[in-house]
Order: C-alpha cells, then structure tokens, then sequence
C-alpha cells in the first residue's frame, strides 16, 4: 500500500491505524468457567447489553452482545402465585452455589499456575548464568483480577454455545462495567481509598515482521514490550517508571449469572528492565524524543524502539540460551490512566481511569492484584486470591442493589469514637459533682442557722463582697430540694439530665443576681457617701480646722 500525506506525522498516524485494523491472533490462551451457568441452564437467558460506543474496543463496536443472566424471583410475586416458598429447595440451591464457587477457587488456582522453566528444574538450584544486560535475571509472574461482564453476541443465545463463542476473541468481549461503583467506593469496606498514584502514559508495541535475520519468524509468542512514562505533580520531568516485556500470558473468564457482574483472570510474566540504572543508548534516545513530545503541547506520539533484549525470551530458542539480540518494536498507540488504590478484604484493588485514541476502549475498570508468586507457593496464593475475588463480588452484588445516592446514605454511628467517650467522661464528672453538692447542701441545712448561712456564704462569694440576701438564699435551696426529689424518685436518664440543666441554669441566675445586687448597693454606698447630705456634715463635738477638712473631702 502506498500512503499519501502532509507530513511525516499524518503518515505515521495513518500506518498506525492500519496496524490496528489488522486481525492479529492473540497469544493468551483462553478458558472459561460456566460452572454457575450450567447449574441453572434452564432458567438463564442472555439479557441485552446497552453499552457506550467508546466503552469497547472498535472491532466490538457494531456487534449486539448480551449477558448470562438469571431472573431473581420477588417475594411479592410468590405471594401473589399463592405458591409457598420451599425452604428445602433453597438450602439446596445455597449448597450448589458455595460447593461450585469451590469448584470455581480450584480450577482458578490450576489454570493460573506460572509455566515451569525446565533448564532449571533439576537438583542444582543455582541462579541463572545468562547474560541479561540491564535486564533482570528471573521473570516475575503475578495474577489479576477484573470486575465487569462477560459478552456474548445475541446471534448464540444457546448456552452450550458459550464456550465455542468465548474462545474466539473477536467476538466475545469483557466490559468492566460495575453496578453500585459510588456506594462500593463509599462504603467503609475498602480501607485507604484516598492514596492516589500519579498519573502515567502507557506507550504500547507491536514486534515489527522485518527482524534481525537471527531471528525466527515473528509469531504471536513474541514477547510484548512495555513502557509506562510518568511526570511529576506539576506534569514536569517525564521519566520512565516501569519498562518490561510480558510473556506467558493467559486468560480466565468466570460466569456468574447469579451475581451483577463476573471475574476475568489474568496470569502474566514481567521481565523488568532496570529503567533507572541502565545506559542503554537506545531508550535514552527514545525518552528524549518522548520528553519533547510531551513538552511541545501537540499531539502525544512516541517513536519507535529498537532494543536489545535475552535470546532465552525469544521463541524458538532453548529457555538456557545465552546472549542478547537487538529487537525493533513499532509504536502503537498511547493510553492515559488515572488510579487510586486501596485494600479490600486484605488484597490490593484500584479504579482506573483509561483514556485512548478513536480505536481504543474509554472508561474505568476495577481490578484486584495479588502479591508475586513464589515458585514453592504459588498454587496456594492464587487459591487466596481467588477466593479474595469471589467474596468481592458479593459486595460488588450489595452494592449494587442500594438505590439511594452515597451522599444521602446515613452513615453509622461509632458508639466507641473519642468524642462519645470525653462526652461520657464529662458527664459523669458533672453528675459526681452535683451528687457532692447536693449532700453538703444537706449537711449545711441540718447544721447551720440562716443567719450563719448568710456569714458561711459571703465567705464563699470573696470577690463579691458581702450578701445579705436570704431570698437568693432560699431560692437556691428550694431548687437543690427539688433536684434532689427528682434524684430521690430515681427518674430515666433523660430527666435526670433535665434536671440537672435545669438545677445548672437556676445556680446561674441566682448567682448573677447575687452579684448584681452586691455590686448596686456597692455603688448605693459609694454614691451616697459621695453626694448624700449624711457624708457631708460634721460631728458638732468636733472642731476641724479648714485645711483637714479639704484634704479629707480631696481624699474621698
């Protein structure tokens, strides 16, 4: 084919659309586990799915697809049928659904197991004699999890058909759809919600078929280059977080009708390349390349790769090969995505956000990741993470079935929080100190006399001077009379409470008219020997001369 452009950009853009019209055969193997579908074939039907165009890739974009579901039977309707409920049947039922999630935990674990290198199987358990370059000498594999929905076109609505229609690619997607995402993210389930990554560009590669005449022919085991480029939090400094090749790859679908969505598994193998402490020309040249890119404001693109990879990755050769074998890979598109992370049921999940080109799936996804896989426990870890993933679908189900909006649910009191316990503390220190006043308000009427009483108060009041008013008096003892009647009767915690406020507020009112009428008949006095006709005059039986006089009344 011959392409025709305005420039070098337009070309390349038009080359890379073509390669993604291309029908390349997928190298993960794929298997699918209709377990829950077979149990209850008869009553499942495949429902229609009503998808955004953007939510699936553009090879699924004009295809009618639908889910396995099965019809959930309201009570309601039992009742109207006039037909009882057998609770027999059901327990049943509920004894198939957890023997077949066992089933289902099981036959994970298995199909998920990593490959075993044979060169290095055997009694010597020594480390890898390879040259690797800046590559690492082992390949890590870990397993995955996503939540969403199994399609498959309405044209095979026969449920034996389910498994000829999953193994073709093209024809069976998986949209990461999630019923309820909002109360799930809001809920108090998912612990440390709030730690989100920085976002990353995602630089995809196709092998080119014009390698190296040492190399065999490119097939769809040829391993798949990675990059993931981050900035920092200002979007400065593109560098290279993660740049890896994956291998040994395969995929594991699980139907689950009865629940809102199902589980997609993924096994992978990631050979790591020290992005950090290496010198490889090449990838220096690249992000270069790829720094002025994102500098510029354009279009984002990237520059194809050539790279020295180990021969042992490369099919064709023995896995104990020795030597590396430069590899030109062509770019393919960029995805832009968007995480935050947390922990659920003690196993790593995160929404992503994935934004692409025309060609590409848009949307969120939730997924789940398990911890590296050691070689001597592999099998048992997946089987954890597998059973992780089962139960995370019945809160995704939960979920999914609340109708009211997260920021309307009322979240759940904590009956043990720190403000509740200093509210407790502070009101038992409150009733321990009415309980005191109220016996020494009883020892005092017993054993003192009301004009005792006056003196033993004006003590008390210090700063305020002196009080000679019974009425006060009174009044502060007949309200301590009445909280103790209402004490004494032993009343709800809601009136002792009552009264207490009530006795509080009555202590303050009497407390400030005490002070206020200590305080007028201080001015009174003062007023009085100031201006009154009584401070002024003079004892006849005195005689003062003028001068006293003046410096007494200066003085006052």
């Amino acid at each position: 084919m011959v392409i025709h452009g305005l420039d070098e950009i337009s070309v390349a853009e038009a080359k890379r659309t073509l390669e993604r019209l291309l029908p390349f055969r997928e190298s993960a193997p794929r298997t699918i586990d209709t377990q829950r579908l077979d149990a209850a074939k008869n009553g499942s039907f495949l429902m229609p799915v009503f998808h955004e165009s953007t939510s699936l890739d553009f090879q699924y974009r004009n295809l009618s697809l639908g889910r396995w579901t099965l019809p959930i039977a309201r009570l309601t309707d039992q009742v109207k049928s006039g037909e009882p409920s057998n609770s027999q049947a059901e327990a049943e039922t509920g004894s198939i659904l957890e023997q077949n999630s066992h089933a289902i935990v099981n036959r994970v674990a298995s199909f998920m197991k990593p490959p075993v290198d044979g060169a290095f199987t055997g009694p010597e358990l020594k480390p890898r004699n390879r040259q690797t370059g800046y590559w690492a000498l082992e390949p890590q594999y870990k397993v995955s999890a996503d939540f969403g929905q199994a399609l498959f076109p309405l044209e095979l609505s026969d449920p034996n058909k389910v498994v000829e229609a999953a193994a073709d690619s093209s024809c069976s997607p998986f949209q990461p759809a999630i019923p309820g995402l909002g109360s799930l993210l809001a809920s108090s389930d998912i612990q440390n919600l709030s730690r989100t990554e920085t976002p990353s560009l995602l630089y995809d590669f196709l092998p080119c078929p014009e390698q190296d005449d040492r190399i065999p022919t490119i097939g769809p085991n040829f391993p798949k280059l990675f990059i993931q480029v981050r900035t920092g939090r200002d979007g400065n400094k593109p560098t290279i977080h993660k740049l890896s090749l994956g291998f040994h790859q395969r995929i594991h679908d699980v139907l689950l009708p009865d629940q809102v969505i199902d589980i997609r598994f993924f096994r992978y193998g990631r050979l790591r390349f020290s992005s950090k402490s290496h010198h490889d020309r090449n990838v220096e040249s690249w992000l270069e390349a790829v720094c002025r890119n994102i500098e510029s404001g354009g279009r984002l693109s990237a520059p194809s790769l050539t790279i020295d990879i180990p021969t042992w990755t490369i099919p064709g050769f023995p896995s104990d090969a020795i030597g590396m074998l430069p590899v030109k890979y062509l770019f393919s598109g960029i995805q832009f995505r968007q995480s935050v992370t947390g922990t659920l049921l003690d196993t790593q999940v995160s929404y992503s956000t994935i934004q692409s080109g025309k060609l590409g799936a848009k949307g969120g996804s939730l997924s789940a990741y398990s911890e590296a896989l050691e070689s001597a426990k592999a099998e048992s870890q997946i089987h954890d993470f597998a059973s992780r993933c089962v139960q995370m679908v019945d809160y995704i189900t939960q979920a999914g079935a609340r109708t009211q909006p997260p920021r309307q649910a009322v979240l759940p009191r904590n009956a043990h929080s720190a403000r509740k316990q200093r509210r407790v503390a502070l009101r038992e220190s409150e009733t321990g100190e009415l309980n005191e006043g109220h016996i020494l308000s009883e020892e005092f009427d017993a054993q003192v006399t009301p004009t005792e009483g006056l003196a033993y108060t004006e003590g008390k009041i210090g700063d305020v001077g002196s009080y000679n008013d019974p009425q006060s008096l009174a009044d502060r003892q007949e309200a301590d009379t009445r909280l103790a009647s209402r004490l004494d009767n032993a009343s709800p915690t809601t009136e002792a409470e009552e009264a207490f406020n009530q006795a509080k507020v009555e202590a303050d009112e009497d407390k400030r008219d005490a002070m206020s009428n200590v305080q007028s008949r201080e001015a009174d006095s003062l007023l009085k020997d100031l201006f009154g006709d009584d401070s002024a005059k003079e004892s006849v039986g005195e005689h003062q001369d003028e001068n006293r006089f003046k410096s007494e009344s200066e003085k006052a």
